[in-house]
């Protein structure tokens, strides 16, 4: 009996040992790096550029002739999206940088990826990278420089004319690439590099239902396949809401009606139960300030900004808008909009006046 105890055992060691990835290779970076390297986790393909040190998953020190691995057996089977990046600070807590100055790439991995990354020893940071035993990765790398490289061309100094030539072949080299590259992560990560897609969608909402049937015949068994669907839900309900939608069927019409009378019904529901919490109130009032206990909710609210969205909200307040604050921090448009919706979502308010109202109050 023991001795069939061990072998399990073995077996399941064996079998672990079989799902472990593999990431290494040699950099030459310069000396404002540390000499680290980070593995981040990336909360689903929308949020591809929301940094945290808290999705930070593993780390490799970089030797002195530059060489690295990282290992590990946590991932899960599927592919998923990865950022590989270096940092000034020793806590991982630098902010996107300029295309010029590459500190970050994504790549997909599964359990049992074997990958290898090597720089050319010219930029010293993460320019130029050779990215070998993963396609899909190589091909993020080369979509995000191409993109990154079309979008700094892209400047407010530009004859309007000449912007629109820019950001319309730039919107057309995304779309191509999505609709076009058999593998559905890259296509996926072409779309995530749209930044209005509210907008985007109100002039070309067929791509995005095109892209949809696409997705679906590729993975449709993927947290990503639902993850757009629930965003093609927004962009067709944000379309019915500006626009007056002509007596046609669209796809996800029917779900939509379905979806938008339970929410209905809901907001019902909590209309009822959020009068009656108020009358109990009153009837139970022994003379505690309402208003302070706002307050105190306010400023229990604001404690859960992190430092760089506190700072962004206090930007905001200033009446800055997000250009201006994007140049403030050093950091790129999607990047402001990323914090400012997840200000948004931690202080529980729908827009930027709501906001400001709430940290003046608890300030």
């Amino acid at each position: 009996m023991k001795l069939v105890s061990v072998i399990i055992g073995l077996l399941i060691l064996s079998s672990v040992d079989c799902l472990a990835y593999q990431i290494k290779g040699k950099l030459d970076l310069s000396s404002k790096w540390q000499n680290v390297l980070y593995l981040s986790s990336v909360d689903g393909f929308k949020n591809l550029f929301i940094k945290s040190p808290d999705y930070i998953i593993n780390s490799a020190t970089i030797d002195k002739d530059g060489s690295f691995e990282f290992t590990g057996n946590d991932l899960p089977e599927d592919g998923r999206f990865y950022r590989i990046h270096i940092e000034r600070d020793p806590n991982g807590l630098t902010d996107f940088l300029a295309p010029s100055e590459k500190n970050q790439c994504f790549v997909v991995l599964d359990s049992n990826t074997e990958m290898t990354l090597t720089s050319n020893g010219i930029s010293g940071d993460l320019s130029e990278l050779k990215i070998e035993g993963s396609e899909t990765s190589r091909m993020l790398y080369e979509i995000e420089n191409e993109i990154h490289s079309r979008k700094a061309k892209l400047s407010s100094d530009l004859p309007k004319a000449k912007y629109d030539l820019v950001f319309h072949s730039l919107l057309k080299y995304i779309k191509d690439k999505a609709m076009n590259v058999d593998d559905p992560y890259v296509s996926l990560f072409a779309i995530a590099h749209i930044d209005d897609k509210n907008s985007d969608f109100l002039n070309d909402s067929d791509f995005y239902l095109d892209f949809q049937t696409q997705l679906q015949n590729k993975i449709s068994s993927s947290s990503y396949y639902i993850e757009y669907n629930e965003m093609l839900k927004e962009l067709v309900q944000y379309r019915n809401t500006v626009c007056k939608i002509p007596d046609s069927q669209y796809r996800f019409r029917g779900t939509i009606v379905w979806a938008e009378l339970g929410l209905i019904i809901c907001l019902i529901i909590a209309l009822i139960v959020v009068y009656r919490k108020y009358q109990l109130a009153i009837a139970g009032n022994v003379g505690n300030n309402p208003s302070q206990g706002k307050t105190e909710e306010t400023k229990k609210l604001l404690k859960e900004l992190t430092s760089k969205e506190l700072d962004i909200l206090r930007s905001i307040a200033a009446g800055k808008t997000n250009k201006e604050i994007a140049l403030e921090f050093h950091i790129e448009l999607s990047t402001v909009k990323s914090h400012i919706n997840n200000i948004y979502k931690r202080l529980k308010v729908a827009g930027r006046k709501e906001a400001v109202e709430m940290y003046e109050s608890g300030n």
